[in-house]
């Protein structure tokens, strides 16, 4: 039930994403996040032991995947929203991003 549930949850997202013209960072704020998400992502990514042995490269393309993914489903208002303290970065869109660049980050 709950992979079938996140499974609607993922493609609703994902429609609303195609669908939606205001999704997406544009400009100087999609720039500076992909930039400071990459940063904190390859950060956490070095901490953890399981990745010790994995290189840079790979957690670079990762990360980057990770944040332009991140940054293809937030838009500027709630980008700004989330930075004032408005509002929260959705723990789900991290996982779906995680899950995506888990198997395609070499196409980053």
């Amino acid at each position: 039930m709950f992979k079938t549930a996140g499974l609607c949850l993922s493609t609703l997202l994902m429609l609303s994403v195609m669908h939606n013209s205001n999704a997406a960072l544009l400009g100087k704020l999609r720039t500076e996040f992909i930039e400071d998400y990459q940063k904190g992502c390859l950060k956490r990514q070095r901490s953890g032991s399981h990745n010790a042995q994995v290189q840079d490269k790979v957690l670079q393309q990762y990360c980057l995947c990770a944040a332009t993914y991140v940054a293809d489903v937030l838009n500027n208002p709630l980008w700004l929203d989330i930075s004032n303290g408005d509002q929260k970065l959705d723990t789900e869109m991290i996982d779906l991003a995680s899950k995506y660049c888990s198997k395609n980050y070499g196409k980053y």
